[in-house]
């Protein structure tokens, strides 16, 4: 795979579960290797007319010569969908190519308005969904909590700040225990002394390390 990826290409079978920047990578460097002598030469140089637009757009600087080159692919990629695959075919989808290359003249560069940077955080607003009335304002009022605690921590006393920093984890030896100690007694507290010989103070237990 190109340097530039991060997560190494799965197969077309699970394409199905494939992230965008999985259908990025494939557009760009795996789809014209893979289709061609598989894709008609016909259909094959449509698609691309569309590998070659988004390429350009997605340069590091765009010049005008390349937006007017994409402009014209793009053009050309969609007027031809509806011969080549029917007009049943040309959905919002295909029509929204032909404003990508004015985006970039009012934007920049399709990767400076990507919103890829923001889709590892749905799984995220995911876990503050807890029932399936009301999705949108449980959302809204579990992030204004997180941010309201945040702030109101800050104003806190520092024997509250304490209180709530102290999460009763604490690292022996390099591991860290996690939860508050228990002391061991009973048949449990007898194995560990016969185990381990003389103990020197007393014996406790953690749910995890």
């Amino acid at each position: 795979p190109h340097l530039c990826i991060s997560r190494l290409p799965r197969s077309l079978s699970l394409r199905k579960f494939w992230k965008a920047s999985e259908w990025q990578q494939w557009l760009l460097f795996f789809s014209l290797p893979c289709l061609e002598g598989i894709l008609p030469r016909q259909y094959f140089k449509h698609f691309s007319l569309l590998v070659q637009s988004i390429a350009l757009l997605l340069q590091e600087t765009v010049c005008s010569a390349d937006v007017e080159t994409s402009t014209a692919c793009l053009v050309k990629f969609v007027v031809d969908v509806q011969f080549l695959y029917g007009e049943r075919n040309m959905t919002y989808n295909v029509h929204q190519l032909l404003h990508i290359a004015k985006s970039v003249v009012h934007q920049g560069p399709l990767w400076a308005h990507s919103c890829f940077t923001f889709e590892s955080n749905i799984g995220h607003l995911k876990e503050l969904v807890t029932s399936a009335k009301g999705v949108p304002l449980q959302i809204v009022e579990r992030l204004m909590l997180a941010s309201n605690y945040k702030s109101l921590r800050t104003r806190a006393s520092p024997r509250t700040q304490h209180f709530l920093s102290d999460t009763g984890t604490a690292c022996t030896g390099g591991i860290l225990l996690l939860s508050r100690p228990r002391d061991v007694s009973g048949l449990l507290l007898n194995f560990v002394q016969n185990q381990v010989g003389n103990i020197n103070g007393p014996v406790v237990e953690h749910d995890r390390a």
